[in-house]
């Protein structure tokens, strides 16, 4: 069995796999047609998930990494190592446009350059392919002692940061997770009224900056 630490957590990749589904059906093919990236899955949970429910996905996490050995073996002990789920060693490996969908949850957060590895993302997608992401940029607590308080800055903004990158925001879940970007040829500047038009979204960006500030009177306070 496969178990995910925190409540409801399940339901994130049970959502992304009817995404995916429904991607596969829009482009007359079936799940396992697809090429699917899994990037930094951790454990594999997600990676197991997927493999488990008819697709074929590569797992690659972040350089730095040292949890290539425990999920090779965890792979291994399903029998879906290189049966439904690839190791892909090197980060570099994933950049040659090649997949039709990317994945990657609560990531960007722990990242000193998070649009860099936006930019990334793009370039792994094939052009339509999409990229289900979700972020915890505004979540900085002791509870997560690995999200960068230098990236509370980015809460609410990844629908315009991902624009930037050429990837359009096509679809979004509740409280945005996940976010579903479609790789573009070029964006326009509709795509980005688009943006400016839904509620939702700017709802989220205006809490972001709502919370920068109230950060900003806090430590003021504190430094008084």
């Amino acid at each position: 069995m496969v178990f995910w630490a925190r409540p409801g957590r399940k339901q994130l990749i049970e959502i992304s796999l009817e995404r995916i589904q429904q991607y596969a059906s829009q482009k007359g093919k079936i799940t396992g047609d697809l090429k699917i990236l899994l990037l930094g899955d951790g454990t594999g949970n997600d990676s197991l998930y997927l493999a488990m429910n008819g697709c074929h996905v590569d797992y690659c996490d972040f350089p730095g990494s040292k949890i290539y050995d425990f999920v090779t073996k965890r792979f291994k002990h399903y029998g879906l190592l290189d049966n439904g789920i690839n190791l892909i060693p090197t980060y570099e490996a994933c950049l040659d446009n090649q997949y039709d969908v990317v994945i990657s949850f609560d990531v960007l957060e722990h990242l000193t350059e998070p649009w860099i590895a936006i930019a990334n993302i793009r370039s792994m997608l094939k052009t339509e392919g999409i990229a289900l992401i979700t972020d915890a940029y505004g979540d900085v607590t002791a509870r997560h002692p690995t999200h960068l308080e230098s990236n509370r800055k980015f809460k609410g903004q990844s629908p315009f940061m991902f624009l930037k990158k050429g990837m359009v925001l096509t679809w979004y879940g509740s409280v945005f997770k996940p976010m579903e970007f479609t790789k573009v040829d070029k964006w326009s500047l509709r795509d980005y009224f688009i943006l400016w038009q839904d509620k939702k979204v700017i709802v989220e960006y205006l809490s972001g900056k709502s919370g920068l500030l109230k950060q900003f009177v806090k430590n003021f306070l504190v430094n008084k």
